[in-house]
């Protein structure tokens, strides 16, 4: 009688073991598709983000035109302040490229509370960089057009405008709208919303 019930005991023992590691394989399981979930959830973002490519200004025609245009204007975070940079050049390929880029620093914006000398300028690619990099309370305006450029094969409906890391990585902007005139060669975005001073730029 004593060894049945010892038996019994150990069958009972085995059979717990049986749903323990099986408890256990199906734990480690969920766990490692949890684990993949959250490595493919960042990668599949950076590809789709990637997908886009900057548009490049074209080349100028005048090889002593100077490399980067840019302007400066000393603003008080408190009243805020306004920079204008209308620049216009040849291309090598012949057309007339027309930059008209204005920001808005509205008032109130305590993230300096002295005047700062701020620059914003552009350079090689349909884009703007500002200096020196700092964050906002609330976002700075930027209206950025560009006419005369060459938008062969280019779909208006994929030009976006877009924050660009220091990866060369993308993020889409907040903005009133982003325009393509193909006949005109025109990008036009109104009203982007800039929560930090960095790279901004056109892209496809």
């Amino acid at each position: 009688m004593e060894i049945r019930n010892q038996n019994k005991i150990k069958k009972g023992e085995l059979k717990m073991r049986k749903y323990f590691y099986l408890a256990m394989v199906m734990l480690l399981s969920f766990m490692g598709c949890m684990q993949e979930s959250n490595i493919t959830g960042p990668v599949n973002q950076i590809e789709k983000t990637q997908a886009h490519t900057i548009i490049m200004l074209p080349a100028k025609a005048d090889i002593n035109i100077e490399d980067v245009f840019s302007t400066s204007q000393n603003i008080s975070g408190s009243t805020g302040g306004y920079l204008h940079l209308v620049k216009s050049y040849q291309a090598a390929s012949g057309q007339m490229i027309n930059i008209d880029c204005e920001l808005t620093v509205p008032a109130n914006n305590y993230s300096f509370s002295n005047n700062r000398d701020i620059t914003m300028q552009v350079s090689d690619i349909a884009g703007v960089d500002f200096y020196p990099s700092m964050t906002f309370n609330q976002p700075v305006i930027l209206n950025f057009t560009i006419t005369g450029m060459d938008l062969t094969g280019i779909d208006p409906d994929n030009v976006g405008f877009y924050y660009v890391d220091s990866n060369g990585n993308l993020a889409p902007t907040v903005n009133d709208g982003v325009s393509v005139d193909l006949n005109s060669g025109t990008m036009k975005v109104v009203n982007a919303e800039l929560p930090h001073f960095s790279r901004w730029a056109y892209a496809r």
